[in-house]
C-alpha cells in the first residue's frame, strides 16, 4: 500500500504562520493571489468553502491541539503527490507571505522582535503543517513545532492606512489582466515581494541589498548605467519636493548605490548602516506606491522611463511640470534614537 506522500489527491495545504494576526476588522482573512491568509478561528467557521469535509476537530492528525494552538494558517490549494507539491508549496505561501509583509513598510516602524514566518522557516526548528485531502475525509498528513514571538497584526489601522497608500490598489492591479503589461507586472510583484523580505530580515545587509536590487528592477534596464540611471530616474520623479534639494537626497542616492556596489563587488559590508537600510525603505516604497496609484502613467518600465525624459526636459528648459500627476506624493517615516538602536 503506497505511502500518503505518494498518494496523487486534490489537497489543502495548511500552513501556520507564527507571528501574523488577522484582525475582525479585514474580516479575519485575506486573499494575495494563490494563498489565502486566514485567523484559524474563522478556517474552522469557513472549511467547506475550502473544500475540507471533516469538522477540523474531529481530524486525525497526531496532534490534537493542532489547529488551536495558532492563530493565523495560510492554506493552498493544490493537486499532486505531496512528495512532488510540499516544496512548491512553501515556497508559494513563502512569497506571497513577503508580499503581505510588504505592507508594513511605511506603516509600521522596522524591529527584530517583529518577525513572521512559516513555522519550521529561518528562526524556527521544526515545520508543521497539515495537508487535508479534499476528496477523502480520512486522509491528512501532519508534521510538527516551533516557537514565537512578538506578533505583527492586520486590524482596522492596517486596513485604513492602505486604502490611501499601496497594497489594496496593488492586489487589484495584479488581478487586473487589462492594467500594465504583464512583463512590468511581474516585476512589480517581484520588488513588492523583496520589500517584504526586507521587512522581514534580521541582517541589516541583506535587508538593504534586497532593497537596492527592488529598486534597480523597477526603475533601470539592461545596458543601462545603473549608477547615473538611479539618480538621475528618481530625481526626475520626486525633485518637485523641496527637501529633496535641501536634504540633499541625490547624494544620498549614489551613497547607497557605491555601498551596495562594494559589497556586491567586494564583500564589503562595513559602510552599510541602519540610516542607509531605511533610506532605501524610503525610496523603494515611494516609487511602488506611485506606480501603483498612476497605472496610466506607469504602464511598463519603458513608459516610466520616457515620463522621466519628459520631467529631465522640462527641468532643463525651466518649465513648470505638466507631466507629473497632482496626485504624485511623497511618504517617509520618522525613527526615533530608541528605534535606531533596537536594529543596531
Amino acid at each position: 500500500m503506497p505511502s500518503i506522500d505518494e498518494i496523487k489527491d486534490k489537497w489543502l495545504f495548511v500552513v501556520p504562520i507564527y507571528n501574523l494576526e488577522l484582525d475582525k476588522e479585514i474580516e479575519s482573512e485575506l486573499t494575495i493571489d494563490r494563498v489565502t491568509f486566514i485567523s484559524s478561528k474563522k478556517f474552522k467557521l469557513v472549511r467547506k468553502r475550502f473544500g475540507v469535509l471533516t469538522v477540523l476537530s474531529a481530524m486525525k492528525v497526531p496532534q490534537k491541539d493542532f489547529f488551536d494552538k495558532y492563530k493565523t494558517f495560510a492554506l493552498i490549494r493544490i493537486s499532486g503527490k505531496i512528495e512532488d507539491i510540499e516544496l512548491k508549496s512553501l515556497k508559494l505561501i513563502e512569497k506571497e507571505l513577503h508580499i503581505l509583509l510588504s505592507t508594513f513598510v511605511g506603516y509600521s516602524r522596522r524591529s527584530y522582535k517583529n518577525k513572521i514566518g512559516i513555522a519550521g522557516g529561518s528562526g524556527y526548528a521544526i515545520k508543521e503543517y497539515v495537508y487535508i485531502s479534499t476528496t477523502h475525509t480520512s486522509r491528512a498528513k501532519h508534521n510538527s513545532a516551533a516557537s514565537n514571538y512578538r506578533p505583527v497584526i492586520l486590524n482596522k489601522g492596517w486596513k485604513k492606512y492602505h486604502k490611501d497608500f499601496f497594497f489594496f490598489k496593488f492586489l487589484a492591479m495584479i488581478k487586473n489582466k487589462r492594467s500594465i503589461q504583464k512583463g512590468y507586472k511581474k516585476e512589480l510583484c517581484r520588488a513588492v515581494e523583496l520589500m517584504g523580505k526586507s521587512f522581514n530580515s534580521n541582517d541589516i545587509v541583506d535587508a538593504f541589498l534586497w532593497n537596492m536590487i527592488a529598486i534597480e528592477l523597477l526603475i533601470s534596464k539592461q545596458g543601462d548605467s545603473y549608477r547615473e540611471s538611479l539618480v538621475k530616474r528618481l530625481s526626475a520623479m520626486f525633485a518637485w519636493m523641496d527637501k529633496w534639494e535641501h536634504e540633499n537626497y541625490e547624494e544620498k542616492i549614489d551613497a547607497v548605490y557605491k555601498k551596495r556596489s562594494a559589497y556586491v563587488h567586494d564583500g564589503n559590508i562595513d559602510a552599510i548602516e541602519v540610516k542607509d537600510l531605511l533610506f532605501t525603505d524610503e525610496i523603494l516604497l515611494n516609487i511602488i506606491i506611485n506606480i501603483v496609484k498612476h497605472p496610466k502613467v506607469f504602464t511598463s518600465k519603458d513608459s516610466l522611463i520616457e515620463f522621466t525624459k519628459k520631467v529631465e526636459a522640462e527641468h532643463l528648459l525651466n518649465l513648470t511640470s505638466k507631466v507629473h500627476p497632482k496626485s504624485f506624493c511623497y511618504v517617509a517615516r520618522r525613527y526615533t534614537e530608541n528605534d535606531l538602536n533596537m536594529l543596531q
